[in-house]
């Protein structure tokens, strides 16, 4: 059977205006997800994608020491006093840089297993980095090694080589490799995020598994 045009029955109005309102809400839900699932700020507070939760905690399959991270190529600067760092059997000031790159500092912070690492060294190293360490400069939790935390004479700004930033955090970030929290020097979470990275492969290569 043929409708005939004038038979058939008029939408109304609000009808319509409703099915547009309803076809708005979900297009900037949509945009509003996708925004929060693409992007995000890093710890030096600039905007950036965010860092695999991999990037910065990972397992290891033994316990680290200082030796261990001699044995890698890293040297010994300073050993800090862990009073105040909970649960924390060591900490030292150690520099380091793959064969060919430039040396930068780290801070090392030892605990008893990758578990107590995570639990209690967390909160202390977003202390220690980036804008944690910009809020809690004269608040920290372990003052030790607060001087070298924090880079009085300004930190090379990354975008212009060269160049000087305003007095600032030494270390953008810090990575959990077992045991170990490393807090690592960088104008900001990436480079910081580099140069852990290039200790974490020096931990994991033939020189430390002897």
């Amino acid at each position: 059977m043929t409708v005939r045009t004038e038979d058939a029955v008029p939408v109304p109005r609000f009808c319509r205006t409703l099915a547009l309102a309803i076809g708005i809400v979900l297009l900037t839900a949509a945009g509003a997800s996708a925004v929060a699932c693409g992007g995000g700020i890093d710890r030096g507070g600039n905007s950036a994608a965010p860092q695999p939760a991999s990037q910065r905690v990972i397992s290891f399959d033994r316990v680290l020491t200082i030796d261990d991270v001699t044995a890698a190529g890293a040297k010994r600067s300073k050993e800090y006093d862990v009073t105040g760092l909970a649960s924390a059997t060591g900490a030292w000031l150690a520099f380091f840089g793959p064969a060919g790159a430039e040396r930068s500092d780290f801070e090392l912070r030892f605990y008893p297993s990758h578990g107590v690492a995570v639990r209690d060294g967390t909160a202390l190293a977003d202390q220690g980095v980036g804008d944690g360490m910009r809020a809690h400069k004269d608040t920290q939790t372990w003052n030790e090694g607060m001087r070298e935390r924090w880079f009085a004479g300004g930190v090379t700004d990354v975008s212009s080589p060269g160049s000087r930033q305003a007095p600032g955090p030494k270390y953008g970030d810090y990575v959990i490799l077992g045991n170990l929290i490393m807090l690592c020097q960088g104008a900001d979470s990436n480079q910081s995020l580099e140069r852990c990275a290039g200790l974490v492969e020096a931990l994991r290569g033939p020189k430390a598994e002897k």
